[in-house]
């Protein structure tokens, strides 16, 4: 018995140290996969179907990276990004997208874009860029 619950709490805290990606799409089948394959590449995915919505999520929860659509009703990426950054500007944002023209303004609120043609796997491979990213502060005031 003693043996189960040292692998439970081992399980646990392995799962508590995944990196955190917040996703933010109006589609939710788009949510669905992405989730979906950041999960199986291990991380902790935490999903908003608005920008309202990722906000509130962005604003409460620890978030390592985020990954946003561009064209959303109400608040699109772009927005959703800048009141990002005024929030917590260490933490990276990627724009996962179909829109080929992006605003000045919403390109310097990201620091990655991924086209939603390049596939999931291109998706995979910026995440893991942006995890750098995210380290970089944790580095210089360790």
């Amino acid at each position: 018995m003693v043996a189960i619950k040292a692998n439970v709490q081992m399980l646990s805290d392995s799962k508590a140290t995944n990196p955190v990606v917040l996703c933010v799409d109006d589609d939710d089948a788009i949510l669905r996969m992405i989730k979906a394959a950041l999960e199986c590449d291990g991380y902790t995915v935490l999903t908003a179907t608005n920008g309202p919505a990722g906000l509130d999520a962005f604003s409460m929860q620890a978030v390592d990276v985020v990954v946003l659509d561009y064209e959303m009703p109400g608040m699109n990426g772009g927005e959703l990004a800048v009141a990002m950054k005024r929030l917590k500007p260490e933490v990276p944002k990627l724009l996962f997208t179909g829109c080929a023209k992006i605003p000045a303004n919403a390109a310097k609120a990201v620091e990655g874009f991924c086209m939603k043609t390049d596939g999931v796997i291109a998706l995979l491979s910026r995440v893991e860029a942006m995890m750098s990213i995210s380290a970089i502060p944790a580095v210089l005031t360790a």
